[in-house]
């Protein structure tokens, strides 16, 4: 008869893992496409139904006067505004917003007050998928693979795998490398190296720039813990120049008002829709969200998004692909720097949680690539974050000691 501690484990590593490979699951199951919804809600219940037998602490009670304080102005300026009046997206995009923080608060508690010992068996279960992973990276950068290159930069053909985008294989190869590297950093030892060789390669064959900086990060990471035992801050501010200078051309493009691109035309609305509605915002659901999309705000007809390739309400691919407008548009100047505040809460409850050095490297190299990945994706409100916010609170509540043969 399976232990319950064993159950624990195998419950935990069967979620890990649907949501490390979700975006390629749910191609194949239309249901999982919500599973990280599930796991948000869950999170949400249970941080709310073990308050009562926990002290709460003021930290996570700033987290949570910020996210009512955040609500609240979204409420504010979709009553005053009326840009979007359906429930259904109101709700959806309230959801959205916060379901990363409420991740966070849930499973760290989840986590801490559950003894889960998954990271022998996640590292083992990864280890023939970056191989195989690998292998096909090899033969496609030699002789080309159909459907296993989504575009040529460079001239190099950009690796995608199985997933469909390099984006997804990057994702996936940055979780994997998350479980290799905490283990290196924390046996102090070279067996599974390799491995994380391995994947580093794989990213840089995605030829992503979000690759290039959690590559560049992970190594300097690596080499600190490693090779030299120094500061690991002095080290992850070296990382962040030259993550910086790695990404310096994606940057330009995003913030170049000269060059017109779906990122540019949505960051310059949502600057134009905060002077108006200053200090508020336009409220939920109406600018540059999910939700936005789906139920297509009037605002985007406003600007003309609806004539532009991959902004229509037939095609709106790229109404999504950004996340600094949300907040900007949606919830205004003072919307902005609330949410500015709730990370930095974010930032300093998970900073103290980390009682190792390994632990704040790992959560200081997955803060830092949200972060940037906030300038060119949907971030911290993806579905991807959610995965962030498990691998964070399992890694950073970890408390097995032993040592084993990887």
């Amino acid at each position: 008869m399976i232990s319950k501690k064993r159950m624990k484990n195998l419950f935990a590593f069967i979620i890990i893992n649907i949501l490390i490979f979700q975006s390629f699951i749910q191609e194949k199951i239309v249901l999982f496409k919500y599973f990280d919804e599930i796991v948000a809600c869950f999170s949400l219940l249970y941080f709310v139904f073990t308050l009562k037998n926990l002290k709460i602490k003021k930290i996570e009670l700033s987290i949570i006067l910020g996210i009512v304080i955040l609500i609240s102005i979204g409420i504010i300026g979709t009553i005053k505004y009326q840009y979007q009046l359906q429930f259904q997206a109101i709700f959806t995009d309230i959801f959205n917003i916060v379901k990363f923080f409420v991740t966070l608060l849930g499973l760290n508690q989840y986590f801490k007050n559950n003894n889960i010992e998954i990271l022998k068996s996640e590292i083992n279960f990864q280890k023939p998928i970056i191989i195989i992973t690998f292998m096909f990276m090899i033969l496609n950068t030699l002789i080309g693979i159909n459907g296993m290159t989504y575009e040529v930069r460079y001239g190099i053909r950009a690796f995608q795998f199985i997933y469909g985008h390099a984006g997804t294989l990057n994702v996936i190869t940055i979780f994997q490398i998350c479980f290799i590297l905490f283990d290196l950093i924390r046996n102090k030892n070279n067996k599974n190296l390799l491995y994380f060789i391995l994947c580093e390669l794989i990213l840089i064959s995605t030829l992503r720039s979000r690759a290039f900086v959690f590559v560049a990060l992970s190594l300097i990471i690596y080499y600190s813990f490693i090779r030299s035992k120094k500061n690991i801050k002095i080290y992850f501010i070296l990382g962040i120049i030259i993550a910086i200078l790695i990404s310096k051309t994606q940057i330009e493009t995003y913030f170049n008002n000269d060059n017109r691109t779906p990122r540019s035309d949505l960051l310059n609305g949502s600057i134009q829709l905060m002077k108006e509605c200053f200090p508020i915002g336009t409220g939920f659901a109406t600018y540059g969200s999910y939700a936005a999309s789906k139920y297509y705000s009037v605002l985007y007809y406003r600007f003309g998004f609806n004539n532009y390739f991959g902004m229509s309400d037939l095609d709106s691919q790229f109404l999504t692909d950004n996340f600094w407008p949300i907040i900007i548009g949606e919830f205004g100047f003072l919307g902005f720097i609330v949410y500015l505040i709730i990370l930095y809460n974010i930032f300093k409850y998970l900073w103290y949680e980390c009682n190792s050095d390994e632990k704040k490297a790992i959560f200081l190299s997955i803060f830092a690539i949200m972060c940037f990945n906030s300038t060119v994706s949907s971030s911290f409100v993806h579905y991807t974050a959610i995965t962030y916010a498990m691998i964070l609170t399992y890694l950073i509540n970890y408390k097995k000691k032993e040592v084993y043969d990887g």
